[in-house]
């Protein structure tokens, strides 16, 4: 959700900035109101968008390890499995749906409010328009074909209302607002729909003003404005009295902008493209998948065996098998239990699991890699089994297998519900934790896109045909800067070595893991893979 959450807001404060700055005090009404519609559409619309781009021009290929899932985290004294990543209340998606809920409701009264004023007021049919007389209580609006005008006003101000109502009618501005409410409705706490939704109903006023001083003076017109003000009205409809008088004073008298300055128009259809192409287009030439730590040899002997010679098994394909299930992480946090006999004995450690995702999406070929105790490593089996079918990957549109490995932790917390430590920082004394409460995050784009982006393909590595992965370990340290990034285990050749020794070295600094509410050091493993294409 958060990822939406942040495209949306990007692009809407973008579009809306430009529009104040630019566009909201041209007279180019008509293009406005189909800017600030198409603005909102497109911020709803367009964080569900992926567009996937394969780059074939490179000369090399850079990704990371593409088959550890990230680990499950399951504390012994409360028998609840914990991913890092549900560092968020879960409370989360029940106020967002109280909230939509709100204002449906309030939205639905409203429009019974409106059929009962229908219900109970005289009105008559003229022309395709129900025209229906009102108290003094309510101003002149409108509400698709529904005219709703005040009986007792004179005859030469309901023609000026009526010619004033009949633009928003005839120009459907009723469905702009139903479309706008909609919106409001599900992005809710998104603070900027609702500045959308006001600035299109006071260019809908804009529009409809224009068109009726032509046929009527301005003064007599404004002084009807005034008259009819602070009436309150339906949000959803056109209210001739609503918007600010002031501002529709000025654009009613402001001479037409000239023809030329329609060329502001141009930037902003080259923002929203930029804006389309970066948060839509994904190059799929790096993927990568974050890692936890990992010792030498431990993991990758194993790796490489195929019990099916007759179908090949990937790491790395176009489309990686999806969770059917969800989130997997939450999945499996909550179908994990920690072992009774485990904490009697006081057991605990990381269990390394590797699993194949057949054609099909089952689970085949589960088997320790790593493992701790009997009773950890048969837990660690039995939820692996139990999981629901995967969509399957595919590699040039056909459905292929593939192998994945993953990390579960198993840690009894003390009395004070501290995670197990590792080791001691020897500049401050500090434990160094593997496993906390809140994981460090990387800040901004994840770290893998960081990684793509900023590391490079040795020249010397490509001469001499060298690949391989490399695996370096690093601190989070409670301040979130890097310290002591090292070569656990070399690729073999010393210029991969170094990029990839000089790109962790160079990543800016993490949201540092909390434990118990306070920061504290992290340690962190990640596996780097050089590889050039096959020709």
């Amino acid at each position: 959700m958060y990822p939406y959450i942040i495209k949306s807001l990007s692009i809407l404060v973008i579009l809306f900035v430009y529009y104040q700055l630019f566009l909201k005090k041209q007279t180019f009404f008509y293009l406005n109101r189909i800017y600030l519609l198409a603005t909102l559409l497109i911020a709803v619309c367009v964080p569900f968008i992926h567009i996937t781009l394969n780059d074939q021009e490179s000369p090399v290929t850079i990704y990371y390890v593409a088959n550890m899932l990230e680990e499950v985290y399951v504390q012994g004294n409360t028998f609840a499995a914990v991913s890092w990543k549900e560092s968020l209340a879960g409370s989360l998606p029940l106020l967002y749906v109280l909230g939509v809920v709100f204002f449906s409701g309030r939205y639905i009264l409203a429009l019974m409010r409106l059929r009962q004023l229908i219900k109970n007021s005289p009105h008559k049919y003229v022309n395709g328009i129900h025209i229906v007389h009102t108290g003094k209580e309510y101003p002149a609006f409108s509400f698709f074909n529904y005219l709703f005008i005040n009986s007792c006003l004179n005859k030469e101000s309901r023609r000026k209302i009526l010619e004033h109502e009949k633009i928003h009618i005839n120009q459907l501005h009723s469905l702009d607002l139903l479309i706008t409410e909609i919106i409001c409705i599900t992005n809710w706490f998104n603070p900027m729909v609702w500045l959308f939704k006001s600035a299109i109903s006071q260019n809908h006023e804009y529009i409809a003003d224009k068109q009726v001083i032509r046929r009527f003076q301005t003064g007599s017109y404004l002084q009807l404005l005034v008259s009819q003000a602070f009436k309150g009205a339906f949000s959803f409809t056109n209210c001739f009295s609503c918007s600010n008088l002031q501002k529709r004073m000025i654009m009613m008298t402001k001479q037409q902008s000239k023809k030329y300055r329609i060329i502001n128009y141009i930037p902003a259809l080259l923002i929203a493209g930029i804006l389309f192409i970066n948060f839509t287009c994904k190059a799929t030439l790096i993927p990568a998948v974050n890692n936890q730590q990992i010792s030498n040899s431990e993991l990758y002997a194993n790796t490489l065996s195929v019990s099916d010679t007759t179908t090949e098994i990937f790491e790395v394909v176009e489309v990686m098998p999806q969770f059917s299930g969800g989130d997997v992480q939450q999945w499996l946090a909550k179908n994990i239990k920690y072992p009774a006999e485990a904490i009697s004995k006081n057991i605990q450690g990381r269990v390394f699991l590797q699993f194949i995702i057949e054609k099909d999406g089952s689970i085949n070929e589960v088997k320790v890699l790593r493992g701790v105790d009997a009773s950890l490593n048969n837990e660690a089996i039995r939820v692996v089994r139990s999981m629901p079918k995967w969509i399957p990957a595919k590699q040039k549109g056909k459905t292929v297998r593939v192998r994945y490995v993953l990390p579960i932790g198993f840690a009894l917390g003390n009395s004070e519900g501290k995670a197990p430590a590792t080791k001691i920082d020897k500049e401050t004394g500090d434990v160094i934790f593997q496993v906390v409460e809140v994981m460090p995050q990387f800040p901004g784009e994840n770290v893998q896109q960081w990684l793509a982006k900023n590391i490079k393909y040795p020249e010397e590595a490509i001469k001499e045909k060298a690949q391989g992965k490399v695996f370096l370990q690093f601190i989070i340290a409670s301040t979130g800067k890097i310290k002591e990034p090292k070569i656990i285990r070399s690729s073999g050749n010393q210029s991969l070595d170094a990029e990839a020794l000089r790109v962790i070295g160079e990543m800016p600094a993490w949201t540092p893991g909390k434990q118990r509410g306070q920061a504290v050091n992290v340690a962190y493993t990640l596996p780097v893979q050089f590889s050039l294409p096959a020709k």
